[in-house]
């Protein structure tokens, strides 16, 4: 992972750190991502970690993958429960809600619970 972070290192701009977001985002999972993220802020001291915290937010939305709402929801619930936090999935299953009718949601938001409950057992 590091030559992701001499890409942004080097090239120090909005759009490549973007790209190593994303990439960051599909080759390590939420709990990787958030204790890499604690850790780097921790190494701030209070006024970067302000600065870097606000930025981040203010530019957080879920970006991968975006959200298709096809009608075959499992490739994305799939993605949604091995990747994201509990947050980023109860906002995508709100799109879910919102995306189908009725039947079709709750299909889509069974089928999700199903997953998720698998990988807590395992």
């Amino acid at each position: 992972m590091e030559h992701v972070f001499r890409y942004v290192w080097t090239l120090r701009d909005e759009a490549t750190v973007w790209k190593c977001a994303h990439l960051l985002n599909t080759k390590l999972d939420a709990e990787d991502r958030a204790l890499a993220a604690a850790t780097t802020l921790l190494s701030l001291d209070y006024d970067e970690a302000a600065m870097v915290s606000e930025f981040a937010l203010s530019h957080l939305q879920l970006r991968s993958p975006p959200p298709s709402f096809a009608s075959d929801y499992q490739s994305d619930a799939s993605w949604w429960v091995e990747n994201a936090l509990p947050s980023e999935r109860m906002h995508y299953w709100k799109a879910i809600s919102n995306s189908f009718d009725i039947k079709q949601a709750e299909r889509a938001l069974r089928y999700m619970d199903r997953l998720y409950e698998k990988r807590l057992v395992a």
